[in-house]
């Protein structure tokens, strides 16, 4: 795979214009929105949580008109990490979550449904994670970001 196709991919840091009323709001709202989004994400503690915020995510996705596949497209960069996430939940998680039952166990490896919840509901909140820093810069240019994050930090100039 030569660079140029890697970065096709990569959608975290381009910008697509549209005219939709996500690209129309004010860049300090999109920021707020997206830390919003990140805290309501942090605080979930069930999948079915994480799932609900995932698709109100992705209405606002299709709020902001950008083509659905291109922004499903951006996971695949982070994919590797998603696996190698799972990978070590699995191997190193399972004998520190107490448990009733067990599905699988074999020597340091124990496999059992809290883990399970548990692997699926990080690999949920990655995913979260990068839809929404995914629909931020999708959504406003780095100088309106930038101009933003300065507007929002100036209460704390000396």
């Amino acid at each position: 795979m030569s660079e140029f196709e890697f970065l096709r991919d990569v959608t975290i840091g381009q910008y697509i214009p549209a005219n939709s009323i996500i690209h129309r709001l004010d860049p300090r709202a999109k920021l707020l929105g997206a830390l919003c989004f990140a805290l309501a994400v942090s605080a979930t503690r069930s999948v079915i949580a994480t799932v609900l915020v995932l698709m109100l995510l992705m209405g606002v996705i299709g709020l902001s008109k950008l083509p659905i596949t291109y922004v499903l497209r951006g996971l695949l960069p982070g994919l590797p990490f998603l696996i190698f996430l799972f990978a070590m939940q699995i191997l190193f998680q399972g004998g520190n979550i107490p448990c009733a039952v067990t599905w699988y166990e074999w020597w340091f490896v124990r496999i059992t449904p809290c883990l399970a919840e548990l692997v699926v509901l990080g690999v949920l909140r990655v995913v979260a994670f990068l839809y929404v820093v995914s629909l931020l810069t999708l959504t406003t240019t780095a100088s309106y970001l930038t101009h933003g994050i300065e507007i929002l930090l100036s209460p704390l100039q000396r």
